[in-house]
């Protein structure tokens, strides 16, 4: 393979897993409404980082939407997003996945509105052994998933390098490499694909997490990750790659670029204080968070943790504090006593608490514990 020095650098920019479409119902109708939306906003990222970078073209490896037969709703935006960008120098190329694989109805089949309505700088991996040229110094070459499950591993589809060949041969495809968790159950990926079929860069998609697979190979096979995460477990996403070609047959040079907004937290407050303290995180707003609360409250205490969730939550006309949050109060627990309440406090209302005291012993204790906290309020809001 030839080692001669480019003329002027080779760059593209690898993303995947961009699973527009996706609804995050576990976090109620605000939450799922951002976060879907933020998916679509970190595609603009990820444009604006090509034209800063001045790459010669953008690969997304895969799940382009979270469904096979994404709406009108959904397609549609994708492509007026694309439609307000005028290139001229470079390309995006969109590879069926496993979650969006070519099939009938996809957006990605020949007459759908989707493709007519694509800029006509954008490409689609439409055929099993899809190859596009780009420019007059790299070759694409490009392998769909065409069902959602296959035992097939999609590398031994591409082609192998051709005697004389030195040029750069970028391939592009989707599936679980060995070693991951998930392999051998769908779209099998070969480590080895990139040095035994003489490619230089293999841009994979599948994994959310970005992944470098034999990372002292002089041709890597490269997971970007999915630009925004999607779960909590998900460590490393959030990222794409921008690689840079300076020598034909030598290692590129890899970029790792964050474009997510968003950080996926768990927190668990075992007391007040720890509430305090989480509410005053200066990166709440940028924050999705699952909140566990483990202690116990009393009356006074109760009220302050109330008010420090309705800080984190929002009301119907007033956000919070925290971008989008998951509520698990299961573990919080309220103590009463009688001291709670002022010593001055009228007859009449003194033998209510005390009537509600003894009934906390009851079967009907926690309606009696939620009737104090009630009586409560209304005494501190009469103050």
């Amino acid at each position: 393979m030839s080692t001669e020095i480019l003329a002027t650098p080779f760059k593209l920019l690898h993303t995947s897993d961009w699973h527009l479409g996706r609804g995050f119902p576990g976090f109620g109708n605000r939450g799922d409404t951002r976060l879907a939306h933020a998916r679509f906003q970190a595609v603009d990222r990820i444009l604006g980082a090509a034209e800063a970078h001045g790459v010669n073209a953008v690969l997304c490896a895969g799940d382009v939407f979270h469904e096979a037969t994404p709406s009108e709703e959904v397609w549609r935006k994708l492509v007026d997003q694309l439609r307000k960008r005028q290139w001229s120098n470079r390309v995006l190329v969109l590879l069926p996945g496993m979650h969006d694989p070519l099939v009938q109805g996809s957006p990605y089949s020949r007459g759908h509105p989707f493709r007519r309505a694509l800029p006509s700088w954008v490409h689609v991996v439409d055929r099993e052994r899809f190859e596009l040229q780009l420019g007059d110094r790299a070759t694409l070459h490009a392998v769909p998933c065409q069902a959602q499950a296959s035992e097939q591993d999609p590398t031994e589809l591409l082609p192998d390098r051709e005697e004389g060949d030195q040029g750069l041969r970028i391939g592009l495809v989707h599936g679980r490499a060995e070693g991951l968790a998930g392999y051998e159950t769908n779209f099998p990926v070969s480590r080895e694909a990139a040095d035994r079929l003489g490619f230089d860069y293999i841009a994979l998609g599948d994994a959310h997490d970005r992944v470098v697979l034999n990372p002292d190979s002089p041709a890597p096979m490269v997971y970007s990750g999915t630009p925004e995460l999607t779960s909590f477990g998900e460590q490393s996403a959030g990222t794409v790659s921008v690689v840079m070609f300076v020598r034909a047959g030598r290692k590129p040079q890899i970029q790792e670029e964050r474009v997510s907004r968003w950080i996926w937290r768990e927190e668990e407050c075992l007391s007040l204080e720890d509430l305090r303290r989480l509410c005053r995180d200066p990166n709440l707003a940028k924050s999705v968070i699952t909140l566990r609360l483990a202690f116990g409250a009393s009356l006074v205490d109760y009220v302050e943790v109330e008010s420090l969730l309705e800080m984190l939550e929002g009301t119907k006309t007033r956000p919070g504090k925290a971008g989008v949050i998951k509520l698990d109060s299961t573990g919080l627990t309220l103590t009463t006593s009688a001291g709670d309440f002022a010593a001055d406090l009228p007859e009449v209302l003194q033998g209510v608490v005390q009537r509600l005291k003894v009934a906390e012993g009851a079967t009907q204790g926690k309606v009696a514990t939620r009737a104090l906290l009630h009586l409560f309020r209304i005494l501190r809001q009469g103050t």
